[in-house]
């Protein structure tokens, strides 16, 4: 086994020993960052800009739970759904023939994109409503609900020879009303009066909005961190039994070196 090989498989293991290291530290800076924020009930939130508490200030991360609702929703078609917060797309499906070589291969393009938002606000039946904005670039989002259908093209007398083409896919994602969202976000309200959970203008504080509970979330955070963390260990440990093994591979092949020498230099003097 060659020396440079032992080393390749040195250095992949440990870059791989590396990247689960930062995960791990990833997860637990997550789960730090979480539990530092205050849960409230909805009414609670609530509480704290009512006139009575105005000298007070709110904390300055808050975390919390209801169900989605809006009076405007979105009518999806697709799905027959009510969302907040579709993305509909399409793309082309197509084969096209290789000029050179001749042989077909599947592709599709993106040809259209779209994404629609109504205001939409939290429900935990504790008779306030807590409005969200900024949804779709936190961290952990995703949709709850995704449809597709796909269009056949009709078929042309003529088709172009390098080119054959097979039909739209359309893709509905949404959140649809009633979907149980968590955010973890900066709390402020508005001039109507309305109560917002939004990102926070710190650009370094994250804001999150997910479909887990919070305890449900740092539960498979720490659960992650810890394989992660394990996972690291055990690579960074094979990296030393590499290390050694290619070490004792090297002597071993410089000890034969030597030995072949001694004996080609006794032939030539004898």
């Amino acid at each position: 086994m060659s020396s440079r090989f032992v080393l390749a498989v040195g250095c992949f293991l440990g870059a791989a020993g590396l990247t689960l290291l930062h995960h791990s530290k990833r997860a637990k800076k997550e789960v730090e960052f979480l539990t530092s924020a205050t849960r409230l009930t909805l009414k609670e939130l609530g509480k704290l800009f009512d006139d009575d508490n105005r000298e007070r200030d709110p904390p300055a991360l808050v975390a919390v739970s209801g169900r989605v609702g809006s009076s405007e929703p979105i009518a999806c078609k697709i799905s027959g759904l009510k969302g907040v917060l579709v993305e509909e797309k399409e793309e082309l499906e197509f084969e096209r023939k290789h000029p050179v070589y001749g042989y077909w291969s599947r592709d599709s393009a993106l040809t259209n994109l779209k994404t629609k938002e109504v205001p939409w606000y939290l429900d935990d039946g504790t008779g306030q409503l807590v409005y969200v904005r900024g949804a779709r670039e936190a961290c952990r989002f995703s949709f709850a609900v995704k449809r597709e259908v796909f269009e056949e093209c009709p078929k042309t007398p003529t088709e172009h020879k390098f080119l054959k083409l097979f039909g739209v896919k359309r893709t509905e994602s949404l959140i649809p009303t009633g979907t149980s969202l968590t955010v973890v976000g900066e709390a402020v309200r508005d001039e109507s009066g309305r109560v917002w959970v939004q990102p926070p203008p710190e650009e370094e504080a994250p804001f999150y909005v997910f479909q887990m509970t919070m305890d449900e979330l740092v539960a498979y955070l720490k659960q992650n961190g810890s394989l992660f963390k394990d996972f690291s260990e055990f690579l960074m440990i094979s990296v030393g039994f590499v290390v050694v093994f290619g070490w004792m591979c090297g002597g071993r092949k410089t000890s034969q070196r030597k030995n072949l020498q001694q004996f080609l230099r006794t032939v030539l003097n004898s």
